[in-house]
């Protein structure tokens, strides 16, 4: 905590469980950093029962997972983290792959694009949990995809109560590979962009 960057890495394959990440990152120097509480480059890590809070950057101000890194989040906590541009909670970023079991992303905040999320990479995943009460200046208060040309899956999450003027909860790239919604709870006509909704089955 209380720290330019909080944990990075490039080449590392690390395991982080029951850690609170928090109030990293400075102001003056938003226009210029990514990722202060959590930064991986070419990394494969597993991240269980975390909390990331209060960070600020410019974009991916909770996490930032870029270069071809591989990365499986369970039972994180993401909130009240600021970017001043993309991805208030975490940024999925170039040719990397993301996947978020039972993760609550909620009260984050960007001044672009992606509030909660803001996924740029290969493609992202998230099972259960909830993106809620995030905002974005601009498109995609709660989720903002652009690129994930292998796709997106949202399965079993609550997306509602994200704030911003396009796609609401969510806003999609007409150039983004398929995101498709199943057994989601959320308001589709909050969503900006093109995606498939599958409630086939849902109890």
């Amino acid at each position: 905590r209380n720290a330019l960057w909080g944990i990075s890495g490039y080449d590392a394959s690390p395991t982080i469980d029951h850690c609170v990440v928090e109030n990293n990152g400075i102001a003056e120097n938003n226009d210029f950093s990514a990722g202060t509480g959590m930064y991986f480059d070419k990394s494969t890590a597993l991240i269980t029962d975390c909390v990331f809070r209060g960070n600020q950057a410019r974009g991916g101000a909770g996490a930032t997972f870029s270069v071809s890194s591989n990365v499986r989040l369970e039972r994180c906590l993401f909130t009240g983290n600021t970017a001043t541009a993309s991805g208030g909670g975490l940024v999925v970023g170039n040719h990397s792959q993301v996947t978020l079991v039972d993760c609550l992303v909620t009260d984050n905040t960007a001044g672009e694009y992606g509030g909660g999320i803001y996924c740029q990479g290969d493609a992202m995943s998230k099972t259960g949990g909830a993106i809620t009460g995030n905002s974005a200046i601009q498109e995609g208060g709660g989720v903002g995809i652009r690129g994930a040309l292998l796709g997106v899956q949202l399965e079993g999450v609550l997306v509602t109560e994200n704030i911003a003027p396009e796609g609401p909860q969510g806003n999609v790239s007409p150039y983004s590979g398929e995101v498709v919604l199943v057994c989601c709870e959320t308001d589709i006509e909050g969503w900006a962009g093109p995606l498939t909704v599958d409630n086939d089955g849902c109890d």
